[in-house]
């Protein structure tokens, strides 16, 4: 992606200078050789397909990431009741933690029992987002 059209067509008349030479018709003829050419044109960099694809990928997981955020402050916006009850309920464990912690002898050497929880569920999956973008790619493909 070039910022003018003038770029653009400087970029080409490099790229002619530096593979094909002067055979090959070019945009401007001020120029008379490859260090000329590559003076007047800014440097460019190429891309390959996989890093476009890397990008958008990253792209597609911060727009995710943001419309989730966005989604959750209408939540809490629209349902502060709700807020106000899960932050209710974690002050309520904060202190039952701490009455357990105060009434557990502090020189015991007896480790606390083991909870094993069920976490079957993929609600928590980690990687949430590579599936959803992976979808969202092949959607895009069809």
């Amino acid at each position: 992606m070039f910022d003018s059209v003038e770029l653009a067509a400087r970029a080409y008349d490099v790229m002619v200078w530096r593979y094909d030479g002067a055979t090959v018709p070019r945009n401007f003829f001020d120029v008379d050789n490859l260090a000329a050419a590559e003076f007047v044109a800014p440097p460019f960099s190429v891309v390959t397909r996989a890093e476009e694809r890397a990008v958008r990928r990253e792209y597609m997981r911060m727009s995710i990431r943001n419309r989730d955020e966005a989604e959750m402050a209408a939540f809490r916006s629209a349902h502060p009741q709700h807020v106000a009850e899960e932050l209710e309920f974690y002050a309520q464990l904060a202190v039952q933690r701490a009455a357990v912690a105060a009434s557990r002898p502090s020189s015991s050497s007896v480790l606390p029992p083991t909870i094993v929880v069920d976490d079957s569920s993929d609600d928590d999956d980690p990687d949430w987002i590579d599936k959803l973008v992976a979808e969202m790619e092949a959607e895009e493909a069809a």
